[in-house]
């Protein structure tokens, strides 16, 4: 399938997994409890929540059609909709004639299946949304972020920083990348760009670790206070830009590359694992609230190290 994102219909999922659980153990409390109008929702949002749920698993296998075949895929989607809606329809008439102790199990049985969806649904939506919070990365993402278990970092004051990089198929990310400017339509004629779109970094690793890992947010807290970065309100040339969110999270990470005559400062970042570019520090979709900060160490890659105890730091 050709999706950036299945976001919305893992929340589509998890609605209906809701709906189901609801009312199915509306059915236990009450045997034969019968509702027409219930039944027949019941029957489409449930045969339209599993349906998400195909396509999550199409979306997370990296299955591609294109063509004739993505035409024949939605057909196929289409049909399949509407035989497990007949097949539900057909399943119920039968149990609301069998006995109570089969109308029990068929009811337990699909309030189980509705548990196992929605936490199917809700852990995929956690993993998407974590790209975000942590990485910086964004809800619209062709893959996943999976723990470094080779080499890690430390702060100047030897604190432990993980280290991750980002799982994704190399044809899919590379068709991901052609859609930036759908991703991102406001600000195309405010950037120049500086660097092609790149998995083996988010911002905060281009910055803290000269673009061979991802760092999440929690890391980058933990190199401002270990390596003796402070608060300035005249950057220059060489600071970072911190960009947080309404709560102090950090979700963006910059570097100051000049500051013109007037005072506007010019930023370059990389957006998420997406393109690197030059632009004014409000010009970017992260957040309006952003800080500078100074460091006296010579530059801002930090020690990282194999877990043999090999140093890789860059000279």
């Amino acid at each position: 399938m050709t999706l950036n994102s299945t976001t919305e219909l893992l929340f589509i999922a998890l609605c209906g997994s809701w709906f189901l659980l609801a009312r199915n153990i509306w059915r236990i409390l009450f045997v034969r409890a019968r509702r027409p109008w219930l039944d027949a929702a019941e029957i489409a949002i449930g045969s339209v929540a599993i349906c998400c749920i195909f396509v999550d698993l199409l979306d997370g296998s990296r299955v591609r059609f294109f063509g004739t075949r993505l035409i024949l895929a939605n057909l196929g989607c289409l049909i399949f909709v509407i035989s497990l809606g007949s097949i539900l329809m057909k399943l119920l008439s039968q149990t609301q004639k069998a006995s109570t102790a089969s109308y029990r199990t068929a009811t337990w049985s699909i309030a189980l299946f509705a548990i196992t969806m929605g936490a199917w649904s809700f852990s995929r939506l956690q993993d998407r949304s974590s790209n975000f919070n942590s990485f910086g990365i964004g809800v619209v993402s062709p893959g996943f972020v999976v723990s470094e278990n080779e080499f890690y970092a430390l702060t100047d004051l030897g604190e432990k920083i993980d280290l991750f990089n980002f799982s994704v198929e190399s044809q899919l990310f590379e068709e991901y990348a052609k859609d930036f400017d759908v991703r991102y339509p406001t600000f195309t004629s405010t950037l120049i760009h500086r660097g092609e779109a790149d998995s083996s970094s988010n911002c905060h690793g281009w910055v803290f670790t000269g673009s061979r890992f991802l760092l999440r947010s929690e890391g980058v807290e933990r190199i401002l206070q270990g390596n003796g970065y402070s608060l300035v309100s005249a950057p220059s040339p060489g600071d970072i830009v911190i960009y947080r969110s309404e709560i102090g999270t950090i979700l963006h990470t910059g570097l100051v590359q000049g500051v013109l005559n007037e005072g506007t400062v010019i930023i370059e970042s990389k957006w998420g694992t997406d393109q690197r570019f030059l632009h004014r520090p409000e010009d970017q979709p992260y957040s309006t609230s952003f800080e500078y900060y100074h460091s006296d160490r010579a530059g801002h890659i930090i020690d990282v190290r194999q877990s043999s105890g090999l140093d890789i730091q860059d000279d």
